[in-house]
């Protein structure tokens, strides 16, 4: 089934990263998710948050790795210290902001060169502007985010 989610930016937000998403699907407006950023570059500061809106239970948490030769981010699975599920690289040349996403137990033999497992998503796009889009493996689209909806 087809979902769509509105991001609504927070007025007051000292990271820029907080927002709340909002299933919009058939003139719902209902809660989904919270997402509390803080993108300081500074070691161990630089993490985003997602909360289930409903019970306030923390579900990702998205850790920006110190030493990588692109902006590399691993995924936990309900917080710090809990199970890493994958990362997300910035890819180094491309014509628009690219990212690929990763997740553990792919194959491959770590995160570096050829020995990359082969991404399980690809999201590309205008990031500043708020249009880009996800595809699977299989280079079908599994999400869109525009903000002229």
């Amino acid at each position: 089934d087809d979902r769509t989610f509105a991001v609504q930016e927070r007025l007051v937000s000292f990271t820029g990263e907080d927002f709340d998403m909002v299933d919009i699907t058939g003139g719902r407006n209902e809660p989904f998710v919270r997402v509390r950023g803080a993108m300081l570059h500074l070691p161990g500061k630089d993490k985003m948050r997602l909360y289930n809106s409903r019970s306030g239970d923390e579900r990702l948490v998205l850790d920006r790795k110190l030493v990588a030769a692109t902006p590399t981010y691993d995924i936990y699975r309900a917080g710090m210290g809990a199970e890493k599920i994958g990362w997300i690289e910035k890819k180094l040349i491309s014509m628009t902001d690219t990212f690929d996403v990763y997740m553990e137990g792919k194959g491959g033999f770590g995160v570096t060169g050829l020995l990359k497992p082969p991404p399980a998503y690809r999201i590309t796009g205008d990031f500043l502007d708020r249009n880009f889009v996800m595809r699977n493996e299989n280079d079908e689209v599994v999400a869109r985010v525009s903000e002229d909806w």
